[in-house]
């Protein structure tokens, strides 16, 4: 467990170290290690890697409010194994010790009650039937929607990861994620490979 922990602070730290050299970095669909060697990452591990990292990078209404420490949870739709890879890091500190971290796997079909805790909702490709009702029912929300459905962003969703040959890159639907009163560091939208804007307020 201890060795899991700092394996995932590494793949933490190479992703957020001159923040988005992450889409450079692969993943390997077989985790295996030569002799000597740190293995590769799984896709699975690095998604998890980057969900970790877009808490770091986004910011929610009242986070500048928040005077004690609180609880920042991820929730994930679908894929408990997704949700199982945060082990290491659960229950510790993040961004600046704000808050504390925490993850839950929750199951369709979904109710508003079970996402009343949740500052990023992930939401599986498998999943994307339930895609427009879930959509709708958060759309004014204060909650990151991150989905691997290459089309997410255009669907309303705010972060769309997305396969480029091993590699994993990722979208951004500015507009949506405005009118939920969250907000991305500029790191995060520059090196998006498409971004959404949002729309200017005509005066």
């Amino acid at each position: 467990m201890v060795r899991d922990h700092f394996r995932f602070q590494r793949l933490i730290t190479s992703l957020t170290a001159g923040c988005m050299l992450w889409g450079s970095l692969a993943y390997s669909s077989l985790y295996t290690a030569q002799a000597n060697a740190e293995p590769m990452p799984s896709k699975r591990q690095l998604e998890s890697a980057f969900l970790y990292n877009f808490l770091l990078f986004v910011h929610w209404p009242e986070e500048e409010k928040v005077a004690e420490q609180s609880t920042m949870t991820i929730c994930i739709l679908g894929d408990q194994a997704l949700g199982d890879s945060f082990t290491p890091v659960e229950g510790k500190a993040i961004k600046s010790s704000k808050y504390i971290l925490k993850v839950k796997n929750i199951r369709l079909p979904l109710y508003i009650a079970d996402l009343k805790d949740c500052a990023l909702l992930y939401i599986d490709s498998r999943a994307s039937d339930a895609l427009p009702s879930i959509l709708s029912q958060i759309k004014e929300l204060p909650i990151l929607t991150v989905s691997d459905q290459a089309d997410f962003a255009e669907k309303g969703g705010m972060l769309a990861l997305v396969e480029k040959g091993n590699k994993l890159r990722w979208r951004i639907n500015q507009e949506q994620a405005g009118r939920a009163g969250l907000r991305f560091d500029a790191q995060l939208l520059r090196n998006a490979e498409s971004v959404i804007p949002a729309k200017q307020e005509v005066r």
